[in-house]
């Protein structure tokens, strides 16, 4: 496997695994949850792309302008996911600091975040240059 797509999937079960006991610190705080929601995003939109990769592999189910679709969307739904974790991210800052959370993970999954967001971006334009 290619490093760069060795690193978006690890950076993904981090990310993962982070948003659980960032939830369980949070206990239900609405801004906290609408973050690691946006962080699912990721991991919710790329069906579309294991399809495509199968249906190229399989040779069974040639038709490009689906392909065309399928790469349309991907870009849109990833642009629209930054701009989704950005906004929450800067609505969870009084949830975060100002809230009743002294916690280091939940401190460590917020100043993570924009890290992530680079790594899953720039990984996966590496693919396509």
């Amino acid at each position: 496997m290619r490093i760069e797509l060795t690193l978006h999937h690890w950076v993904t079960i981090f990310l993962v695994l982070e948003s659980n006991l960032v939830l369980y610190y949070a206990a239900g705080d609405y801004s906290i949850l609408r973050g690691v929601f946006a962080v699912t995003l990721y991991m919710l939109t790329e069906q579309n792309v294991f399809i495509g990769m199968l249906c190229y592999r399989s040779e069974s189910f040639q038709i490009p302008f689906l392909f065309d679709i399928s790469a349309w969307y991907y870009l849109f739904s990833r642009i629209a996911i930054v701009g989704f974790n950005f906004y929450t991210w800067f609505k969870a800052w009084d949830s975060v600091f100002h809230g009743q959370y002294n916690n280091g993970v939940i401190y460590h999954g917020y100043i993570l975040l924009p890290a992530a967001n680079g790594i899953l971006g720039i990984t996966q334009l590496a693919d396509y240059c």
